[in-house]
């Protein structure tokens, strides 16, 4: 898909089939500019324009409705975590789905949902962005208190993973 603006439009039109219906509306202008009969504004002109703007209309109304649906960011699942060894240390190694709010090297904060509240647990950063755009987050600093929720992420507890989320943020007050 072309990322550009008229790319994108343009996909539309052509899924549309708006080449078909571009013929069909300049058939349809012939034939009534043929067999019409002659008004102060004439149906060889109205009705083609009119087809046009429909056409338009529409394949602008879905390239917008598409577009709004595709880049909504939407924040990353986590789909496995494992222990990793960095300086000696053990720390943790989660790959999270793709998500174009991520960037190398960036600080993000780590949440787990309880009850409709979501609790700040660690701080960590993106280590890398693979070629398949999954992103490898390192937990660098598990806050005291949910050791627990990070030992059944780590055993890839499944109701844990789907419960945790990861912002591409650091709320200020963690950082001093």
């Amino acid at each position: 898909m072309n990322k550009s603006f008229w790319g994108f439009i343009w996909e539309r039109f052509r899924k549309f089939q708006g080449i078909p219906v571009g013929i069909i509306a300049l058939l349809a202008t012939m034939v009534f500019w043929y067999f019409a009969p002659d008004k102060s504004v004439r149906l060889g002109i109205v009705i083609p324009f009119g087809i046009i703007f429909i056409i338009l209309l529409i394949v602008f109304g879905d390239a917008a409705y598409v577009s709004f649906k595709t880049n909504r960011n939407i924040l990353p699942g986590v789909i496995c975590v494992k222990p990793y060894l960095k300086n000696n240390k053990e720390i943790h190694l989660f790959l999270l789905t793709p998500s174009d709010l991520f960037s190398n090297d960036i600080l993000v904060s780590f949440y787990y949902c309880n009850d409709e509240y979501e609790q700040l647990i660690g701080i960590g950063k993106v280590f890398n962005i693979q070629d398949d755009n999954k992103i490898q987050v390192f937990l660098l600093y598990p806050l005291e208190g949910h050791e627990d929720k990070v030992k059944e992420m780590v055993k890839n507890n499944k109701l844990y993973l789907d419960k945790t989320k990861i912002k591409p943020n650091v709320p200020y007050s963690m950082l001093y």
